[in-house]
């Protein structure tokens, strides 16, 4: 939760599309060349596929995702999670297709760190467990739930406080140590209650609906 390990997998990926022009680029169009058997061997079925076989591009990737920022700054969540887990990134980044990458659009007025506090608050998860999709005990954090979360559109102003928090987090888990600290652990842990509140006071609930909130995450932890 609030960030992904950037001490993974360090492959690298060549994101090759229809658009490029694969002879301006010698050392990895004779990198193809070297796998041409097995990149033609995979399924055509997909239109795109089809369109870039037409032109002879026989190399480009299966399933390019047009308008999705892999390199900017972004929210990454699995596909399945027991909780609702989201991550910030801001790096170049990519992912398959057991993940979803959540961006702002090039909107600059909503900050993605406001929206990271409200997916991983305590109140969004009691939205995923009724209004989204479960499969068993895992929220399934797929596009149609995640699309209908209802965000509040808030000014900048009243954001930074959320975004405070959130960095403050951030600072905390990216320590190489964090995963292994109970004690920074249980800092996050405080953290993420200042931002619940925060969010009680936006979605205007009362005691009676704080208390509701608060029992389903403690019914999920006994759960455990």
């Amino acid at each position: 939760r609030y960030f992904t390990n950037p001490k993974g997998n360090k492959k690298n990926l060549i994101y090759a599309t229809r658009e490029l022009s694969l002879n301006d680029y010698p050392n990895i169009k004779k990198h193809f060349l070297r796998y041409e058997k097995i990149i033609k061997y995979r399924s055509k079925n997909r239109g795109e596929m089809q369109a870039a076989l037409k032109l002879g591009k026989w190399w480009v990737i299966f399933a390019a995702r047009k308008g999705v920022d892999f390199e900017g700054p972004k929210i990454v969540c699995p596909q399945r999670s027991p909780k609702n887990t989201f991550g910030y990134n801001n790096e170049v980044w990519y992912g398959g297709t057991d993940i979803y990458i959540i961006t702002n659009n090039g909107d600059k007025n909503i900050s993605l760190k406001y929206v990271l506090s409200l997916l991983n608050s305590k109140l969004f998860f009691l939205w995923l467990c009724f209004k989204g999709k479960r499969k068993g005990e895992l929220l399934e954090l797929l596009y149609k739930p995640l699309a209908e979360i209802p965000i509040k559109i808030i000014s900048e102003t009243e954001q930074t406080p959320f975004v405070e928090v959130v960095d403050r987090i951030l600072v905390i888990t990216k320590d190489d140590d964090y995963l292994q600290n109970p004690q920074k652990q249980s800092k996050v842990k405080a953290l993420e209650a200042e931002i619940d509140q925060l969010i009680y006071k936006l979605y205007d609930l009362n005691p009676d609906e704080i208390k509701i909130v608060e029992n389903v995450k403690k019914q999920q932890n006994v759960e455990k």
